[in-house]
C-alpha cells in the first residue's frame, strides 16, 4: 500500500487549489487512484498484479456487475470474521473515506475534473460498485455525495457511467435480498411440512 504520510502531504498541496480550478498534476490523482485500488480488496482481486494499468476493466458494465456480486458476497462472508480482521477492515473504510473525500473535493473544483479523471480511473463508478462490501456509513454517504455533486452540480456533464452502475449495483442487491427470501421462504415451507 501507498505511504500514507506522503498521500496526505500530496493531497494538502492537490486539494488547497482555488475553488474553480482544474486538475494539471494528474500524478497525485494517479496516487490517490492506486490508494484506493490497494484499500478495497475487491479491487484489486479485479485489477489485479497490474492495478492501475488494468483499471479500463472497470468500465466494462459486466466487469462492475463482477464487482458488485463480489461485495455483496464480501457482506455474507464478514458475518464470519475475527473481531481483529474487523477493525483492519473498518481501518480500511477510514482510508477510503479520505480517499473519497478528496474525490469529492476534486471533482467539486470543476466539471472537466470529473469527466478528465473519472474517464481515466473510474474511481466513482468502482466505489458504487464496492458500496455494499463498505461499512462505514460515512463512507456510503460520502460516495453518495460524490455522485450527488456530479449529477445536481454540473449542467454539462452527462455521468452515465456513474448513474449505470447505481442500476447495477441496485439491481444487484435486490436480487440478492429475493434470493435470501426465497432461501428463506423454502426453508419455512420445509419446516411447516415436517410439523
Amino acid at each position: 500500500m501507498c505511504d500514507l504520510t506522503a498521500l496526505s502531504l500530496s493531497l494538502s498541496f492537490f486539494l488547497n487549489a482555488d475553488q474553480e480550478t482544474l486538475v494539471t498534476n494528474h500524478s497525485v490523482f494517479k496516487l490517490v487512484a492506486e490508494v484506493l485500488l490497494s484499500s478495497t480488496p475487491i479491487l484489486s482481486s479485479v485489477c489485479g498484479d497490474e492495478g492501475l494499468g488494468n483499471v479500463v476493466k472497470l468500465a466494462a458494465s459486466d466487469t462492475r456487475l463482477i464487482v458488485t456480486r463480489l461485495a455483496v458476497g464480501e457482506r455474507h462472508r464478514r458475518e464470519k470474521m475475527s473481531n481483529e480482521e474487523k477493525r483492519e477492515l473498518l481501518n480500511g473504510d477510514n482510508i477510503r473515506l479520505n480517499v473519497v473525500k478528496a474525490i469529492l473535493n476534486t471533482y467539486s473544483m470543476h466539471p472537466k475534473n470529473y469527466v478528465t479523471l473519472e474517464c481515466r480511473y473510474h474511481l466513482l463508478s468502482s466505489c458504487i460498485a464496492c458500496l455494499p462490501s463498505f461499512d462505514s456509513i460515512d463512507l456510503k454517504i460520502m460516495v453518495l455525495k460524490v455522485l450527488e455533486v456530479v449529477c445536481v452540480m454540473f449542467r454539462d456533464v452527462e455521468p452515465m457511467e456513474a448513474l449505470e452502475c447505481v442500476a447495477t449495483t441496485f439491481a444487484t442487491c435486490i436480487g440478492e435480498i429475493l434470493n435470501l427470501l426465497t432461501a428463506w421462504h423454502d426453508r419455512y415451507l420445509n419446516l411447516v411440512r415436517v410439523v
